[in-house]
């Protein structure tokens, strides 16, 4: 049941992503849907809505509601950070979508580990090890070939969207793992963020882009409500799903479902909207390129976890052996004697780990003493 459940987790998380992605670059580069503001406002609204009437009637939303809003009074400082720059990537990252390809668009989201290291050593938060500088360095090359070509065809605006969204990306999960001190799964982020993605893009809403999206609306009601509601659906849907997955299958599993993803979404964009034309010879190297540093990243990460595991299961492994300060029960053990120790042999050395023996006087002892003392007192006075 346990593997049934997992194949189908696997494969909704495959489909939502995939599809939400195909949505966005069909609503946003061929149907002229062009409002990434309102696209992306309209999705979190939606989200945050959802959570909220789904927690009516859904008892685990509702805990999970209510611990992420015990956690918003505590930590809004970091809420709100992350919220910014959540709205700024996903904002970002759809408004490259009307001038570039998606499969260029993936290829260079592909840099976000490379950005998020840089980030982190600039903050002083952690160093990559020396396979991730080496996959960062292979990817580095690729995602700067795909850039160059891009450039020279035409699409720098795009392609400086797509990376002002990868700082933005790098940034906020930065800023999720070391401001935010509780640990939350994407579905309480989410929820947590989503009034924060709104409030930041109210103001940008009603400068740029809300007289032409009312003249939209008018000339094409039924493709903005399929487009609203379709692409709201399958971001909510994608959120509960990758809680899930996560949750089955863990963050290994899910790490290289995201390559999966990312070489799937090349090829269906190259067949679905004709984006194979763009790829020569210099691009493909580069995508190539960036692929393969992103999958040795990966896997350098992968074994960092795995290690990470196997230590934490050995000094758990370890704790139930002996009896530790903080109360830990366990066997006793083993008494050991000077003459056990090693170092017991040496004239002179005692061992630091072991406290001789001494033979001490027994209370009765004692006792006779002092009464033969007292009486030979007696006796020369």
């Amino acid at each position: 049941m346990v593997h049934i459940k997992a194949v189908v987790v696997v494969s909704l998380f495959f489909l939502l992503n995939v599809g939400l992605s195909l949505l966005n670059r069909w609503a946003l580069g061929v149907k002229g849907f062009s409002f990434p503001i309102f696209l992306t406002m309209f999705q979190a609204l939606f989200l945050f809505t959802s959570i909220v009437c789904s927690s009516v009637f859904i008892p685990k939303v509702r805990g999970m509601t209510g611990t992420s809003r015990r956690t918003m009074v505590k930590e809004w400082k970091g809420v709100v950070w992350v919220g910014i720059w959540t709205s700024l990537n996903v904002v970002l990252n759809n408004f490259s979508l009307v001038y570039i390809s998606l499969s260029l668009n993936q290829v260079l989201r592909s840099s976000i580990p490379l950005v998020t290291a840089v980030v982190s050593s600039i903050h002083g938060r952690k160093m990559p090890t020396k396979a991730e500088v080496f996959g960062l360095f292979v990817l580095c090359g690729g995602v700067i070939i795909a850039i160059g070509e891009a450039s020279a065809n035409g699409n720098a605006f795009g392609v400086m969207l797509c990376l002002a969204s990868v700082v933005a990306g790098a940034y906020m999960l930065t800023t999720t793992a070391h401001t935010l001190h509780e640990k939350m799964s994407s579905f309480q982020l989410a929820f947590m963020t989503a009034p924060v993605t709104v409030s930041c893009l109210v103001p940008p809403f009603f400068v740029f882009e809300s007289g032409v999206v009312a003249e939209y609306m008018v000339l094409n009601p039924h493709m903005t409500a399929l487009i609203l509601l379709s692409g709201s659906v399958l971001a909510s849907a994608y959120n509960v799903v990758h809680n899930e997955l996560v949750g089955i299958v863990g963050p290994v599993t899910t790490t290289v479902l995201g390559q999966v993803k990312i070489v799937s979404l090349m090829l269906l964009s190259g067949i679905l909207f004709g984006e194979g034309k763009d790829f020569s010879l210099k691009m493909s190297i580069g995508c190539s390129s960036a692929i393969l540093g992103f999958s040795i990243y990966s896997w350098a990460k992968i074994n960092q976890q795995l290690d990470a595991a196997a230590t934490q299961k050995a000094a758990a492994a370890g704790k139930k052996l002996f009896r530790t300060p903080s109360g830990v029960r366990g066997k006793r053990p083993p008494r050991l004697n000077v003459a056990d120790s090693p170092e017991a042999t040496l004239p002179g050395v005692t061992s630091p780990m072991v406290t001789p023996i001494q033979d001490t006087p027994s209370r009765s002892t004692s006792m006779r003493t002092r009464s033969t003392r007292k009486s030979k007192k007696s006796a020369f006075v």
